[in-house]
């Protein structure tokens, strides 16, 4: 569970949007809807973009250590996602075959596939659950059955277990506005979870697009938050990824802990 949690924030970090906050809707009556018609809200909201670029505002909390890192995004849609952070002392490039970054301060660099972190954090990992994590879209496909479904804490709740009994999760809908508001993954075993909090949302053009995410991550002896604020969003913008490991850094080496 610490790996994925580790793996999960580098790629978070790696990746986001931001800019004014439009709030998610407070105070909304919540009534028994059928399915059907909660994944066809949720579906309806308008998230058509191609490109996405602005700044951000990165804290990393894991035990009494606290880290804030401000970056530059750019990200094509199902194409790529660049950051440049700490001013350029760090950049990374993520796309759908290959995560990579490196870091200036100690001339450090990493390149893997996801199949390669989905085999060391024991979870399948790849460029699509990313992205939707970060744009706020359901991790799986909504499924209208109805035993998948609850009403619980003033959410539209769908709640799935993999058929292999790894994880248990959770995704919970706000009414009203039809946004994700939270999902949460929770190992089979019961050892740890992870919580994705959608703490706000903006529209750039009509672009539904979060505006602040909070990971928590949670197991037996490791605890750890990351939070996200985004800045100065645009979207639509023709966007290049200047990107090159610098010659002579040293590769880093991702092993179980």
């Amino acid at each position: 569970m610490r790996q994925l949690i580790l793996v999960l924030s580098l790629l978070m970090v790696l990746s986001s949007c931001g800019s004014r906050k439009i709030k998610t809707t407070p105070g909304v009556a919540l009534v028994a809807l059928s399915p059907r018609l909660i994944i066809k809200e949720h579906g309806e909201i308008n998230r058509n973009f191609n490109s996405l670029s602005g700044r951000m505002k990165i804290e990393l909390v894991t035990g009494d250590k606290v880290t804030s890192v401000p970056a530059s995004f750019r990200m094509i849609k199902d194409q790529g996602i660049w950051i440049s952070a700490f001013f350029g002392l760090a950049k990374a490039l993520i796309t759908p075959e290959e995560v990579s970054f490196y870091t200036s301060t100690n001339k450090t660099y990493f390149k893997g596939s996801f199949e390669q972190l989905s085999t060391l954090v024991g979870t399948e990992l790849n460029y699509d659950l990313l992205q939707r994590f970060l744009l706020g879209y359901a991790a799986v496909e909504l499924k209208a059955q109805r035993s998948l479904w609850e009403v619980t804490n003033n959410f539209y709740r769908y709640a799935m277990v993999d058929k292999k009994d790894r994880y248990k999760l959770h995704i919970d809908i706000e009414p009203g506005s039809y946004q994700l508001k939270n999902t949460i993954i929770s190992e089979g075993s019961g050892d740890g979870s992870i919580k994705i909090e959608y703490l706000g949302y903006q529209k750039i053009d009509g672009v539904s697009i979060p505006e602040h995410l909070k990971l928590s991550a949670e197991a037996k002896q490791f605890n750890s938050t990351l939070d996200i604020e985004y800045k100065n969003l645009s979207i639509n913008r023709q966007l290049k990824f200047p990107y090159k490991i610098p010659e002579g850094y040293k590769e880093i080496k991702l092993i179980n802990d």
